[in-house]
């Protein structure tokens, strides 16, 4: 449907009725409108291609940004708790509660 409005007839004398009864003088001005015409058109469809390339690559992006920010407040989440646990650890290492060995492990993380 939208294809069809980037094909062009390979020559004007397809189109046009009785071109044969042109004289000369107009039959080479309507074959360099026509390669005007060719000219342009591959010019819209290059256009298009780099519409539509820069379009995928900006979805890409977006993704790639909302993913990136996703992970990065997973990971700061993740470290929150740990720091959390570490207190924890901490207060009940303090009071005898835990072994030092666990709180070593939480250390690492």
């Amino acid at each position: 449907m939208l294809s069809e409005l980037y094909l062009l007839e390979e020559d004007w004398r397809q189109v046009v009725d009785c071109s044969e009864s042109l004289s000369d003088r107009l039959q080479q001005q309507q074959t360099a409108i026509w390669e005007l015409l060719q000219t342009e058109l591959a010019y819209i469809r290059t256009l298009r291609v780099v519409t539509d390339v820069s379009a995928k690559v900006s979805l890409n992006a977006r993704f790639l940004s909302r993913l990136l920010l996703n992970f990065k407040r997973s990971h700061f989440l993740v470290k929150l708790r740990l720091t959390k646990v570490r207190r924890l650890a901490l207060c009940m290492a303090s009071q005898g509660g835990i072994p030092e060995a666990v709180n070593s492990i939480l250390d690492s993380v």
